[in-house]
């Protein structure tokens, strides 16, 4: 089963922080803040490679989220903790982000692995290639793939004549894939106008 590492409790009053970790320590950055106390959320996404291989990646990599004190919001102190390089601030600034945010993080991903996870998807009327025996054949997708294990219904030519096939979506490739349709939503401040902040910068602290 795939372990998000997440604290379901997201009704205190406490606010969660923003920590960076050394090379490919998430998740014992992780363990070592659980262990003095503190909750953390470190967000899992499946992956599916055309080859079907399957495997969990961090939507984040390098971060992981870190919750204060359930009472003050206090920082947790993180300073002996050799796997982390520190908080990420703004400003100079160790910044809070309020558990609302980590909760609709939580649903985005829960939604995503819910809906196959990251696998390259193709949209209908896409222009894609087809390789079939060692040859690249262009490709018009007719309807796509429900999941990285479902067939796609492609057109394509063959010796002069329009053809319509079903084809397995380990054998289409396109340059303009994407892997992830939906973006998590930017908040606003009312009346849809969208927050900007490009003023500031991340900043780490020892």
């Amino acid at each position: 089963m795939l372990d998000t590492y997440i604290d379901y409790d997201l009704e205190l009053g406490s606010d969660w922080y923003l920590a960076k970790t050394k090379p490919l320590c998430e998740k014992l950055a992780l363990k070592a803040i659980e262990s003095i106390g503190f909750s953390t959320y470190l967000p899992i996404i499946r992956m599916v490679t055309p080859s079907h291989e399957e495997k969990d990646v961090c939507i984040f990599p390098g971060y992981i989220f870190v919750k204060g004190s359930n009472y003050n919001s206090e920082i947790p102190d993180i300073r002996a903790i050799s796997f982390l390089s520190g908080w990420v601030k703004f400003d100079n600034e160790v910044s809070s982000i309020p558990n609302q945010v980590i909760n609709d993080l939580r649903l985005y991903a829960k939604d995503l692995n819910k809906d196959g996870g990251l696998w390259n998807r193709f949209a209908k009327d896409e222009i894609v290639d087809v390789f079939i025996a060692g040859f690249a054949v262009k490709a018009k997708i007719i309807e796509e793939p429900l999941s990285p294990y479902s067939n796609a219904l492609i057109l394509m030519k063959f010796m002069g004549r329009d053809i319509t096939t079903s084809i397995e979506w380990k054998h289409i490739n396109s340059n303009s894939v994407s892997l992830i349709k939906n973006k998590i939503p930017r908040r606003t401040r009312g009346k849809g106008r969208v927050i900007k902040n490009t003023s500031k910068k991340f900043h780490l602290v020892r």
